[in-house]
């Protein structure tokens, strides 16, 4: 496209600037595997398990095999799988109901559009900021094909204002039982 002498240059000159930015690359907020507090590299020990090999940003957990790992609410987290085909080997983020919190498989979960944990999942893993709503529901990291490849994750920090009201929320869910003929609701 030839550029029109009915174009003042003035006009041109406006246009760019609003599209400079665009260009080359403005400041955005910060959301990936690189803003992490924590990095666990995440390797495998066949089919038979996860191999955590290293820690940056502080360790969470042991070196080895599958081991219990344990978080913390209000730190960001990139379980790093880079060096996995994670066509075999997808991480998942799991719930004591085997519920993915957070998938490689779908690139989905139950937290994965959660606008607080700003999860950012990809081949290369899955980064998320650990809130409390989710730390009340992290239990394990697996693998989506091989259920040997599982571990342990303990959540620290959680709000104790948040968890008496969940603790109250799963009471009120709970059938009350009629003391007057022992039936429940």
């Amino acid at each position: 496209m030839k550029y029109s002498r009915d174009i003042p240059a003035v006009r041109l000159w406006a246009i760019g600037l609003f599209f400079l930015p665009l260009l080359i690359g403005a400041p955005r907020p910060a959301h990936g595997a690189d803003d992490a507090d924590v990095t666990i590299v995440m390797d495998r020990l066949g089919f038979e398990a996860w191999q955590v090999v290293d820690y940056e940003g502080g360790a969470v957990g042991r070196i080895g095999r599958n081991p219990t790992l344990t978080l913390e609410v209000g730190q960001r987290y990139h379980f790093d799988t880079s060096n996995l085909d994670v066509g075999f080997f997808p991480l998942e983020l799991r719930n004591s109901h085997g519920h993915s919190l957070l998938s490689q498989v779908t690139g989905s979960g139950v937290y994965a559009t959660n606008n607080a944990v700003h999860a950012s999942i990809d081949d290369d893993g899955i980064a998320f900021t650990l809130t409390d709503e989710m730390g009340v529901e992290l239990v394990l990291y697996r693998n989506r094909y091989y259920p040997r490849m599982t571990g342990t994750i303990r959540v620290t920090g959680i709000d104790e204002e948040y968890l008496e009201e969940v603790e109250e929320e799963l009471e009120a869910e709970q059938p009350q039982e009629d003391p007057e003929n022992g039936e429940t609701d």
